[in-house]
This record gives structure tokens, sequence and C-alpha cells, in this order.
């Protein structure tokens, strides 16, 4: 329960910092914002938009979402929504170059019968997830406008769900908690930049 508090007093407190000022005053014009979507959240079918905004001339904060309420043929779902605030560092100026950032991440999930393993195939899963990590990725810039960023991040996540057997037409079995270190973000998102 305390990781859920401060997981959603980070989500509440973010956007305040969104009000820093911008010490970029040497004259040099940064974009200030940023609209994205994950193309490789798109793969998962999963509608997802971000945004991201310059506190200085070399932190940003990004904050990006997915909400995924389809199901699929023979009773498999990955349905899910998630949030996922990140602080980003860069090492040239925001919105060009290497960055590193700092994230959480949150959201709840219904999945049932997916491939991935044993466990997928035969059980449904309904819970949330908290967690956190550090990431590095690379933003190039193509037109005036438009650019691409590939993201990797690893950390923390933990798992607290009701598991339901699905051959006995989704009988609760068990709540199980798991805490594990994972692939926390992976992105390659194409970006619209605004001053």
């Amino acid at each position: 329960m305390k990781l859920k508090s401060l997981f959603l007093a980070v989500l509440l407190l973010a956007p305040l910092a969104s009000v820093a000022q911008d010490s970029a005053a040497s004259g040099l014009s940064l974009p200030k914002w940023a609209l994205k979507t994950n193309v490789a959240y798109w793969g998962t079918a999963t509608p997802n938009l971000g945004i991201e905004v310059g506190l200085s001339r070399k932190l940003t904060l990004d904050v990006e979402s997915g909400y995924n309420m389809f199901s699929f043929s023979k009773g498999k779902k990955w349905r899910h929504w998630m949030v996922t605030p990140e602080l980003r560092w860069w090492m040239c100026d925001r919105f060009n170059g290497h960055f590193f950032g700092i994230h959480a991440i949150g959201g709840e999930y219904n999945v049932n019968r997916l491939g991935f393993n044993d466990h997928t195939k035969k059980n449904r899963y309904e819970g949330y997830m908290l967690g956190g990590g550090l990431s590095y990725g690379y933003h190039w810039v193509f037109r005036k406008r438009w650019a691409v960023e590939a993201e990797l991040g690893v950390g923390y996540l933990h798992l607290d769900y009701d598991r339901y057997d699905c051959r006995k037409c989704g009988n609760y079995a068990s709540h199980e908690i798991r805490n594990l270190f994972t692939v926390t973000r992976l992105g390659i998102n194409v970006i619209y930049l605004l001053k």
C-alpha cells in the first residue's frame, strides 16, 4: 500500500515540475514541448500518447500513457492501462542526441490466454503493477518539427494480481505478488516537436 501511495504522489506532483523556469536564456531556441507515440507499443495493439516538456536546457519531463481495451479471438486478451512519467537528462541540449532517464511505471491489467509460456496460456491474470527504473535513449531530429527516438529502460516491477484458472471457466485460483528486475521501458517513438 505504501508503494501505491508513493507512486500516486509522484504522478500528482510531477506536473508541478513543468512550471520550472527555462534556463536556456543563451538565445538558443530549443523546442519546449513534444507530442509522441510509441510505435513498439502500437505493435501490441495499444493506442498510446506521450507529452514531453522542457524544464531547462538539459532536463525534460516525459509522461507517456497507453490504454488497450481489446479482446481477441479464442478468449485472448491483453487489456491494460499504463502511465510512465520520466525525468530525462540530455547530454547535449534537450530533444537532441543521448539522454538518461529515471522513470516510474504504474497501471492495471487483465490478460488471458497469451502464448508467452505455459502459465500465460492456461491462466488469466488481473491486477496492478508499480515500479520504476533507469533508462537510456537517443533522439534523432530528421526534420524541423519531426524526430524519432529509441529508448530502453530496466528496473524494478511489483505485480499484485489474482490468478484465475482458464481450464475451469475462470475459477479463482490464488492471489499472488511478484517482484522482479526486468525491462520497464522499451520504445521507438515518433515525435512532433513544438516551440
